[in-house]
């Protein structure tokens, strides 16, 4: 009986970190669903992606739970392009833009050719502002999955509630990035005012 026991408790260590790995992928993969999904109903979407839909998922890179959260997020968008899921008929394609400044950021995801900006969870909040400033004055939409990011000014959130993900939109801050969304959206979204 307790050769049982230590073979079950054994086994039970080893499926563990694969299960949460597992529950972590799809939790994520849901969130790229969510916020591509918003993006469909922004009417100028198209004219600002010039053929493909490009993110760059932001991350710190010396901040090990905003480096995890990157890279599971990057994989999600990355395989919903590799599913042939499209935008607006826009290929959907990710970039990883480590950075420890708020200009460096954004110089490596003008290379990377992006038009969209996730910001992953542990950004900080001082740097928002600049980032913000710069997408915008490239027209960049801008998503994240923390409700702070978004009282913050980015643009789209899909946030987790419990075991349901809600979205969030940043009206104001989605018309500073030049989007206008459909109407249909608002419908099933919370509204989020900017925190000044």
């Amino acid at each position: 009986m307790g050769a049982r026991c230590v073979l079950l408790a054994t086994a039970l260590l080893i499926l563990a970190p694969a299960a949460a790995a597992d529950e972590l992928a799809r939790t994520q993969r849901r969130a790229a669903l969510l916020l591509v999904k918003v993006l469909s109903y922004d009417y100028t979407l198209a004219s600002r992606c010039r053929g493909s839909l490009r993110i760059g998922v932001l991350y710190r890179s010396d901040l090990a739970p905003s480096v995890a959260g990157a890279h599971a997020m990057h994989t999600a968008f990355s395989r919903l392009g590799e599913e042939g899921l499209t935008v607006q008929r826009l290929a959907i394609r990710a970039s990883l833009i480590p950075f420890q400044r708020p200009a460096e950021a954004v110089d490596r995801a003008r290379r990377a050719g992006v038009n969209a900006l996730y910001l992953a969870p542990g950004v900080p909040g001082d740097a928002i502002p600049a980032l913000l400033a710069l997408a915008r004055a490239g027209r960049w939409s801008t998503l994240a999955t923390e409700a702070a990011h978004v009282r913050l000014g980015v643009a789209v959130g899909a946030v987790q509630e419990e075991r349901a993900f809600r979205i969030l939109i940043n009206s104001r801050a989605a018309a500073l990035e030049g989007s206008k969304l459909s109407a249909e959206i608002f419908k099933v979204a919370r509204i989020v005012q900017e925190r000044p």
